[in-house]
């Protein structure tokens, strides 16, 4: 991505988070990114494009993180990959959530887009969990999982990021009884 790319997408994520995405025109974004709308529209061709640009973006370093994590011992790539969660649902999940409720509810396409990523989750799990304890069923850990990481930021905002640290440290000491005991 260019850096003007990189720009709109960093000042459009800040103000979807503050303002929603419906109520974040694209004339704000370039003005705040210091681009004029014809530079918006060379890189995204519609508000909506721009909205599965920032999702590619944001997911990115994740999806480049498990590739390169493919040496480590399954169980490191299991925690590894947790913690990365963890951090970015804390950094992130509001702005899945308000594309998911302001876009994904009136275009049913763009949710299906969303569903890419929380599955790549799910299949990223399935596949650590797998790896490290083939006989073991991955689907009440999978959910477990998600059910804790998703709380992360809730978490996080009631009773601060120690709480989060110690939730999830109490996730990963449950993991490792369970899958490699």
């Amino acid at each position: 991505m260019s850096e003007k790319t990189d720009r709109l997408l960093e000042v459009g994520k800040e103000l979807i988070l503050t303002k929603g995405y419906n109520a974040t025109p694209i004339d704000e974004i370039c003005e705040q990114a210091g681009v004029t709308k014809g530079t918006f529209f060379y890189y995204f061709k519609t508000k909506r494009e721009f909205a599965e640009a920032l999702l590619a973006y944001i997911w990115a370093p994740i999806m480049e993180e498990v590739s390169a994590n493919s040496h480590r011992e399954p169980m490191d790539r299991l925690l590894n990959f947790l913690r990365r969660m963890a951090y970015f649902i804390t950094t992130n999940g509001r702005l899945m959530a308000i594309l998911n409720t302001e876009l994904g509810e009136v275009e049913p396409d763009f949710r299906d887009g969303l569903r890419k990523y929380f599955h790549f989750w799910v299949e990223t799990l399935r596949t650590h969990i797998a790896t490290i304890k083939p006989e073991e069923d991955p689907e009440p850990i999978i959910d477990f999982i998600i059910a804790v990481t998703e709380g992360t930021p809730f978490i996080n905002a009631m009773r601060g990021k120690e709480n989060v640290l110690n939730a999830m440290q109490h996730l990963e000491d449950h993991l490792k009884h369970i899958l490699l005991d």
